[in-house]
């Protein structure tokens, strides 16, 4: 009877390895996204905005198909949300996705102005996805609110991931790993017109010193007609 060919343990580890490598080669690249409120500050009464970034932490260039991004203010807090756009300071992740590829509040039962909206937005052109970059931030959407104005000047209001209502997704859909950081907005006191007249003050000063300086100057050079005269 012929004798079964015996496996070696080097051909063995061998072969497992060559078995991983290729199961690696034909896994599409995935990546881990870290979401990111923008730390913001506004005056009591007043209007305010920040951004909500995205960075790729991966070691891969990834497509990224569309993104959801729920937002969370404390529901005893007089902050309220009014807008979201593309308008961030960074590039937008869907720049090239044309208008249709914006971020809009897809909580139709919770219009603005509200204290938790999601915002989402797909890349609507082709090729239907945007190519983020290993390391890369984006934005991902810009996002206005306002401030009553009997909030005490120094609160500062946490903004708030949701979980459940977050996620960044391949071309195909499938969601990526991601982690967030939350943010703040620091409520700033209004102005005293007291200082504001001292700032008016202080500038006209300026303004007139400098007017004065700029005239004496122009007086103290010489006319045409009085270098020739000291000429002779």
């Amino acid at each position: 009877m012929a004798s079964r060919p015996q496996v070696t343990r080097p051909r063995l580890a061998s072969a497992i390895a060559a078995l991983v490598l290729g199961l690696a080669a034909a896994a599409p690249a995935r990546a881990d996204f870290v979401f990111t409120v923008v730390n913001s500050s506004a005056q009591a009464g007043g209007m305010g905005s920040f951004d909500v970034t995205v960075q790729n932490t991966g070691t891969a260039a990834v497509d990224v198909g569309d993104f959801q991004v729920e937002l969370n203010l404390p529901g005893t807090t007089r902050v309220g949300f009014t807008g979201v756009s593309a308008a961030t300071i960074l590039p937008y992740i869907f720049s090239n996705g044309g208008p249709d590829s914006t971020p809009i509040n897809n909580i139709i039962t919770n219009p603005f102005p509200n204290k938790d909206f999601i915002g989402s937005a797909s890349f609507f052109a082709a090729p239907g996805f945007q190519t983020v970059a290993a390391g890369a931030t984006v934005g991902l959407e810009h996002v206005t609110y306002s401030v009553a104005g009997n909030v005490t000047p120094g609160t500062v209001v946490p903004v708030n991931f949701l979980k459940a209502g977050t996620r960044i997704d391949d071309v195909s859909g499938a969601p990526f790993s991601f982690t967030s950081v939350n943010g703040t907005i620091a409520i700033r006191a209004v102005p005293e017109p007291s200082s504001l007249l001292l700032c008016g003050v202080g500038g006209m000063i300026v303004f007139w010193v400098a007017a004065a300086g700029s005239r004496r100057g122009r007086r103290s050079e010489p006319t045409p007609s009085t270098a020739r005269s000291r000429g002779a």
